[in-house]
């Protein structure tokens, strides 16, 4: 009966057709909606703005959904006496809970996992499952017993699964992985937010086979570190994972990353790199970003990076620095020896765009460094390249601003990049017109 189902704080998020454009993997991932109850759409949405604690709001929805079926919304402890819990429970939903992770707590629905569960034993037609600003409680972490968790729904896949700005009391990561180990299969996961801490051992064994993954920051990196284990063990790296969008703020971060890339790249058909902003934050000369490289990426098709112009308070030198630095690291990454024999679309995701045709005409003007050239050359030169795209996103659409921001950008592609210009393989899209193209493989 339901295809989509969004569990949320907030109003209900706008309705999207599909995943939604690459763009979206800059600041978390994007998931539609429609309105709380609407069967004709096949969407319903559960939201509170009450305490962490009060569950009246969502058990009415719940009720609606399934009139003839009872929920269990309450939590453990509701449910279980202390007389009964035995020498392995512990409860690590309170140990550690400092004023920090209380006032976070206040800020976020509570959401028992048995509950989660129950509710997708209840709708197993679902396709898309959305998290956002929820606390997850009683997974795994609660017990020593790793059995105690709830039980994987076996069989179940979901085609996208979103996890956006969610935690649970104490931040234990483990309830994380505990709702990943829900299903035996995810075709899209969208990752964002946190915070978690992995602060013991991942208790939960089971992980699903992930084929697509949109991974937005985790906050902590040793989190991300062991997310990228258990990928590892789940299988998804021996040739169902196909298509991974990153993107990255700190060194730290992308370092993780890369590491667990180079046991990804062999399968990689599509690859995202948004990592502006950890070339702008990060310190280091230019060239130490060079021992980074995709060599180990032998089948991949499509390559996105990213440029970033939000910041307009930043010092015209910095902005030109970190674009020349940019230039030099996705040239160097452009000429690994795999990717060059099977590159079929570079695409460079342009934010803000409206000023960037200023901001690269100044970056190539005010270097002796000839960036944009070489950068020119090595697309020209790879042999299977169809096209280069420039994404054009926060372009404004109502005014003359398009026209503007696309004339700018092609006066400045014949000038600076006239081989590729001239060849005919350059392209410009705005970002809406994107909608509905991530994951094709």
């Amino acid at each position: 009966m339901f295809s989509s189902l969004s569990i949320d704080r907030g109003p209900p998020p706008p309705q999207d057709n599909d995943l939604g454009s690459s763009s979206s993997t800059s600041s978390g991932c994007s998931h539609g909606s429609s309105s709380d109850q609407d069967s004709d759409s096949g969407y319903s949405s559960f939201q509170s703005d009450d305490p962490p604690h009060a569950w009246d709001g969502t058990s009415r929805s719940l009720s609606a959904l399934c009139p003839q079926t009872k929920i269990d919304l309450s939590t453990d402890e509701d449910r279980m006496s202390h007389d009964d819990e035995g020498p392995d429970h512990v409860d690590t939903d309170s140990e550690g809970a400092d004023s920090d992770t209380e006032d976070f707590s206040a800020d976020y629905v509570r959401l028992p996992l048995h509950c989660l569960r129950d509710l997708l034993s209840l709708l197993p037609s679902l396709a898309t499952l959305s998290l956002d600003k929820l606390s997850f409680c009683h997974g795994t972490s609660t017990y020593r017993n790793p059995a105690a968790a709830p039980e994987t729904l076996d069989g179940r896949t979901i085609q996208r699964l979103y996890i956006e700005d969610c935690s649970s009391p104490g931040q234990d990561a483990n309830h994380f992985f505990a709702v990943l180990g829900l299903f035996s299969e995810v075709q899209v996961l969208c990752v964002d937010g946190g915070p978690w801490r992995v602060d013991q051992p991942c208790l939960v064994s089971r992980v699903p086979i992930i084929r697509g993954l949109v991974l937005g920051a985790l906050e902590e990196t040793n989190c991300a570190i062991a997310f990228y284990d258990s990928l590892r063990r789940s299988g998804s790296l021996g040739g169902p994972l196909k298509s991974i969008r990153f993107t990255g703020f700190t060194r730290e971060e992308m370092e993780a990353f890369f590491g667990f890339a180079e046991n990804a790249g062999p399968n990689l058909i599509d690859l995202e790199l948004d990592i502006y902003y950890a070339i702008n934050d990060s310190p280091g000369l230019p060239e130490s970003w060079e021992s980074f490289t995709l060599d180990f990426c032998s089948r991949l098709e499509t390559l996105t990076f990213s440029f970033d112009f939000e910041d307009e308070e930043q010092p015209a030198c910095v902005c030109l620095e970190v674009v020349r630095t940019c230039l030099r690291f996705y040239t160097h990454l452009l000429s690994s020896r795999s990717v060059q024999r099977t590159l079929r679309i570079v695409t460079f995701q342009v934010f803000h765009a409206p000023v960037a045709p200023f901001n690269f005409r100044r970056s190539a003007e005010s270097s002796s460094v000839p960036r944009w050239t070489e950068l020119d050359n090595v697309l020209a030169g790879l042999p299977e390249l169809s096209y280069v795209k420039f994404m054009l996103c926060d372009v404004d659409g109502r005014g003359t601003e398009v026209e503007e921001t696309k004339a700018g950008m092609a006066a400045f592609l014949q000038q600076y990049m006239p081989r590729m210009w001239w060849s005919g393989q350059v392209r410009m899209s705005l970002e809406e017109e994107e909608f509905g193209e991530m994951f094709q493989y």
